[in-house]
């Protein structure tokens, strides 16, 4: 299953990025804490977390008509 994470901060400016992220098993918390930690090293200005959210995507189920 994944969920959409979308990380708002402030860097040298205002930035926002978004992904698709596959849980394996951890909790969307922890999936985020981890993205954001990639985003900062990855940054060469100390970036300020200032908005997260995490959207769980349910699977779609698709029924059969039973006749």
């Amino acid at each position: 299953m994944n969920v959409t994470i979308e990380i708002h901060y402030k860097a040298s400016s205002k930035l926002m990025q978004r992904a698709s992220l596959p849980l394996r098993g951890k909790r969307p918390e922890f999936v985020a804490y981890h993205w954001w930690k990639q985003i900062q090293k990855e940054m060469s200005y100390h970036a300020a977390l200032e908005q997260v959210t995490v959207k769980q995507l349910t699977p779609r189920i698709t029924i059969p008509k039973v006749n």
